[in-house]
């Protein structure tokens, strides 16, 4: 006796394992496609830093200053300004620094103008010095902070008390690396005032040519140490 079934439900099978086995390979086949986007969207956030999410905003680009240093003429020229130089234009430890020269006008006192000297450092002859290094290159408004000096007596009596700038030197132990006693808000490129020609001496670093500056130098919090 003949069963004709049998036949057809040998076929249907093979062909639903056929089937099977195509959705199989096709399913592998995309994942292995979309692990393999992530993992290049991963590195690529890596080599990039402005891509890496940064979960501490008071850490947010401090190690984008490396990625500027192309910016200077040469990171271990050394040049003659000093420390009481740098406070000198500034009315308190971190506040932005005056314009110690005549300019034009607002207007034609722009970003351009200003980076043409402020981006690299190069030498100013008409000043005898080298230009200081901007550390936020990527602020184009300068004049939104930065004003000329035009007198040094004040307009009119204040209570102001001045404050120190922060002492150096302030290693845990002898020939540690010391920590950094400032804010890093707008200041991330370390080699703006670090390293470089237009560096003040007291604070150029030895070795301009190491990039991760905060591997080793951390922000000092407090004044005193912590006890146990």
């Amino acid at each position: 006796m003949n069963h004709p079934e049998k036949p057809q439900m040998k076929y249907g099978l093979i062909a639903m394992l056929v089937i099977l086995m195509v959705a199989a390979v096709v399913i592998i086949g995309k994942s292995f496609s979309e692990g393999q986007e992530f993992a290049e969207t991963q590195w690529q956030s890596q080599a990039d830093p402005a891509k890496t999410e940064q979960p501490i905003l008071s850490e947010a680009g401090v190690f984008e200053g490396r990625d500027q240093r192309a910016r200077f003429v040469d990171l271990t020229q050394r040049g003659t300004r000093t420390l009481a130089d740098y406070y000198d234009r500034r009315a308190y430890p971190g506040a932005p620094p005056s314009i110690p020269h005549e300019v034009s006008s607002d207007m034609q006192t722009d970003f351009n103008a200003c980076q043409a000297c402020h981006a690299k450092g190069g030498f100013a002859p008409v000043f005898g010095t080298y230009a200081p290094v901007t550390p936020h290159a990527e602020y184009q408004n300068c004049r939104q902070c930065h004003v000329p000096q035009t007198d040094r007596p004040l307009f009119a009596e204040t209570n102001w008390q001045a404050q120190d700038p922060p002492s150096l030197g302030r290693a845990a132990l002898p020939g540690g690396p010391p920590p950094i006693p400032h804010q890093l808000q707008m200041r991330e490129n370390c080699s703006a005032c670090h390293a470089g020609p237009s560096a003040p001496a007291e604070i150029r670093t030895s070795h301009p040519e190491r990039l991760y500056c905060r591997q080793c130098h951390v922000p000092a919090t407090t004044e005193t140490p912590f006890t146990r």
